[in-house]
Parts: structure tokens; C-alpha cells; sequence
């Protein structure tokens, strides 16, 4: 499973695409709660993003699949080389409006049509989110009580973690370097090669696995 990062080098743009390794993902997103809240917080490059499209194009396989963005960080590149299936996406793109894309997330929840419905609100400040009334969260855990979709809720801070059932916290564990023939590392040396980053994910609640685990963004070409 790919995913894809832009990169400005001496002026110029290149995209950088990785291959999510998906065996610790996989086993994470079969034991996503149907029903229910599961919130998926950790500040910039923890891998929200890898996470959001790696669950995208599971879902995508089976049904149709949404995502309410509402600061339009979406980018269509990284879905297809993900896996995802844009003919089974539908995107709801907010423009920052985040009374409309709460209203749009309730809708899409109660409609009962969608295997999966990701809320992005990763990009809101601590006083934009401070601002949602409770009264909003409550309305999409009872929306989404009543059908078997997935309900993903991206976020920097946990803000909702008393409305979700489950809680994932995401962390950056750093870069991975290599040299030819030799093992991956973690610091750069000499005439090293710039081979990918590795994620954790903590659940937080409830206790899905006994253990914590990492998975792994392998780069897989550089343009």
C-alpha cells in the first residue's frame, strides 16, 4: 500500500512515495468498532494521513467510503497510490467551514450508506475545537449508534475522547536511514540513503491489542 509526500529540492517540487507496511495495519483496522466513535489523535507527520488512506482503501473494497475534510488536506495523489477506490470515495470538501462539515458528517452517519466516514478536523486549532458544542458530538455518536459504519475522527488533541469507544494515539518514532547491504537504522551516516518513517500507535482506550505497535512508511520512489 502506497502513500505520498511532497518535496521542494533546490527550488523544485518532487513527490516522494511510500509503501505502508500493512500487517499490523490490517490486523488494526478488522478490530475498528462498527457503530461507534474511534478517534485518531497525535500532532503533524505522526501518520494520521497514512493511517486515514490505509483505512480508506480497506474500506473502499467492500462499500462506499467518506470523508468530510474540512480544511481540504486531502491529497488525491496519495489516495490512488494508497489503494483507494475514488469511485467509492466521496469527499466532502468544507473549505474550513466547520459548522457545515459537522452538519455533513451527521448526515452522512445517519443515511447508514457508508462502510466508512472519516471526520478530518486535524487542521482546527485548539479554540476552533474548543468551540464545537457537546451537544454536536453527542448527535454523531447517537447517528452513528444506529448503523454499522465505521466512524474515524481525525484530530491533533483529543477533544472528543469522552464521546469515542475507542482512542488511537499516533507518534513520529523517527526516520529510517540504510546503506547498501547494510541494515536500517535510525541516524544518518556517511553516503546513507533516506529509506522511510516508522510510526506508532498507542490504544488508548480501549486496550484493542495487549501491545502497542509500529508500522512502517518504506519509500518506494522519489520524482
Amino acid at each position: 500500500m502506497s502513500s505520498g509526500a511532497a518535496a521542494v529540492l533546490n527550488g523544485s517540487t518532487h513527490f516522494l512515495s511510500t509503501k505502508t507496511e500493512t500487517n499490523e495495519l490490517n490486523r488494526l483496522l478488522r478490530a475498528l468498532p462498527t457503530g461507534a466513535i474511534t478517534l485518531v489523535s497525535g500532532y503533524a507527520s505522526c501518520g494520521k494521513t497514512a493511517l486515514m488512506l490505509a483505512a480508506l482503501a480497506k474500506a473502499s473494497r467492500e462499500a462506499p467510503v467518506a470523508l468530510v475534510d474540512t480544511n481540504e488536506r486531502l491529497d488525491i495523489h496519495s489516495a490512488v497510490e494508497a489503494g483507494v477506490d475514488l469511485d467509492k470515495l466521496l469527499w466532502v470538501r468544507c473549505s474550513g467551514a466547520v459548522e457545515h462539515a459537522m452538519k455533513a458528517a451527521e448526515l452522512l452517519l445517519r443515511c447508514g450508506s457508508f462502510g466508512m466516514v472519516v471526520f478530518d478536523i486535524a487542521d482546527l486549532s485548539p479554540r476552533q475545537l474548543g468551540g464545537i458544542p457537546s451537544a454536536c458530538w453527542m448527535r454523531l455518536r447517537r447517528a452513528v449508534e444506529k448503523n454499522r459504519t465505521i466512524f474515524l475522527v481525525l484530530e491533533q488533541i483529543s477533544s472528543t475522547g469522552s464521546f469515542s469507544t475507542a482512542v488511537l494515539k499516533l507518534n513520529n518514532q523517527g526516520l529510517r536511514w540504510a546503506e547498501k547491504n547494510r541494515d536500517l537504522y535510525t541516524e544518518p551516516r556517511e553516503s546513507s540513503l533516506f529509506q522511510g518513517l516508522t510510526f506508532s500507535i498507542e490504544h488508548r482506550k480501549p486496550r484493542i491489542f495487549s501491545n502497542d505497535f509500529r508500522f512502517n512508511a518504506i519509500v518506494d520512489k522519489f520524482s
